[in-house]
């Protein structure tokens, strides 16, 4: 948890506020379709998912990246 804060840190604050909108968004969606079971909710979890999954793949390749 403390790896991701200091990412969410050293991003500027737009980049970080447009981040916790889109899990919140997600979250969201995942609520909703845990509540309704549609398929609409489901394929919109998904996509979030996978837009919260590779910021955070790039986040890790830029520290990576930054160490050497």
């Amino acid at each position: 948890m403390q790896h991701i804060l200091q990412i969410l840190e050293s991003l500027p604050l737009m980049k970080h506020a447009e981040f916790i909108e889109l899990v919140r968004e997600m979250r969201f969606n995942q609520r909703q379709y845990f509540k309704h079971r549609t398929q609409g909710f489901l394929e919109k979890s998904k996509q979030l998912e996978k837009q919260v999954d590779e910021y955070l793949q790039a986040c890790d390749k830029f520290n990576q990246q930054s160490l050497f």
